[in-house]
């Protein structure tokens, strides 16, 4: 039904860690990616569809929810078709990500093909003052 890529004993014990450590010490990331429906009225649906989901994602990224998220285009240029979406997302868990998906317009409006949707557990790189420690100086 969903594509989940990690091997089943770790998305287990990322499950088991999820529901015992508590909430806000979890900070677990979830990327997910969804393509659109490819029927002859899907771009019609997203462009209808798209106010009321972008209202929805202000309020999910306004939460500290929703980090990052946009559209797959269909070609490497600013004229490329939306064809689908990624979303990153700091979740209490694999549920909690399904939870958002179902309440998403996209998802309700028949935007994206949630059946297909591929939910990726990652950790986030934390940049900063560790990329200049280790950066070699130059003499």
């Amino acid at each position: 039904m969903f594509a989940l890529r990690t091997p089943m004993i770790r998305a287990a014990a990322s499950a088991r860690a999820a529901t015992t450590a508590p909430a806000a010490s979890r900070g677990l990331h979830f990327l997910v990616t969804l393509n659109d429906f490819t029927d002859k009225d899907a771009l019609a649906r997203r462009m209808a569809t798209r106010p009321s989901h972008l209202v929805h994602a202000t309020e999910l990224q306004q939460k500290g929810i929703l980090m990052s998220g946009g559209a797959i285009l269909d070609a490497p240029s600013d004229s490329g078709t939306m064809v689908g979406s990624y979303m990153m997302y700091k979740a209490e868990s694999l549920e909690h990500v399904h939870e958002l998906l179902k309440d998403d317009p996209y998802v309700q409006g028949r935007v994206w093909d949630y059946e297909n949707a591929t939910i990726t557990p990652v950790r986030i790189a934390r940049l900063g003052d560790a990329v200049l420690e280790a950066t070699p100086k130059k003499e």
